[in-house]
């Protein structure tokens, strides 16, 4: 994905970061880069270790984002690894779209910021019923190319 980019040039694909990050509009402190191989294996260890609900999710991804263990693509890498947990751990898709995004900002910044990810869950669940709604439109389709497959 990244390939032939400047991030290429300087080896910087698919490695922790090297340099300290900011987002922004925010001040939030971020981990810095000698932190992140260790604080990264702490957050899969707890991962291993929880109950995998939409909470776990949440408490993760959290913690990824406050983390940024890459010098670029955090956001869209942590929203991938919220839908891979989703189906692994059968809980419904959460697709953060445009209609919520500002929330979510908003909520992930509170979760980082006082560890309570009770805003965030709610967010995400907004984010399902979205998400449920916006697939029910293909369920007809859907049937109908299953019924031309068999």
């Amino acid at each position: 994905m990244k390939k032939g980019t400047v991030d290429d040039e300087i080896d910087n694909i698919g490695k922790w970061k090297k340099y300290e990050n900011r987002l922004s509009k925010t001040d939030l402190k971020l981990c810095e880069p000698h932190l992140v191989e260790n604080n990264m294996f702490n957050l899969f260890e707890d991962w291993n270790e929880s109950k995998k609900d939409i909470y776990a999710i949440a408490y993760f991804h959290q913690r990824f984002e406050h983390i940024h263990p890459f010098q670029d693509g955090n956001g869209r890498i942590g929203r991938f690894i919220i839908l891979r947990q989703c189906i692994e751990n059968s809980v419904d898709l959460i697709a953060i779209d445009n209609e919520y995004n500002k929330e979510y900002r908003e909520a992930l910044y509170e979760a980082q910021t006082t560890q309570n990810v009770n805003s965030l869950v709610e967010i995400f669940e907004k984010c399902q019923v979205r998400l449920n709604e916006k697939l029910s439109n293909y369920i007809p389709t859907i049937k109908q190319v299953s019924e031309e497959v068999d």
